[in-house]
């Protein structure tokens, strides 16, 4: 499984959700990723105020989780 995400995107998506809006800063890669997370991000109400960085890629955490322990 594969979800776009991080501490301060959860919260914006979950504030534009509830509360009818939020604002996004930072930066992003241009790649696949940023792409992704844009549409998810403008999907739950969030206003991007972003920098696209050319030819970088955007972060990545990757988190394994044991299917038989969870």
């Amino acid at each position: 499984m594969i979800a776009n995400g991080g501490k301060g995107a959860n919260q914006a998506a979950a504030a534009g959700k509830l509360a009818g809006g939020a604002i996004f800063t930072g930066q992003v890669g241009s790649d696949d990723e940023m792409r992704n997370l844009k549409k998810e991000m403008t999907e739950a109400n969030v206003t991007l105020m972003w920098k696209e960085l050319p030819d970088s890629h955007t972060g990545k955490a990757f988190i394994y989780v044991d299917e038989t322990t969870g």
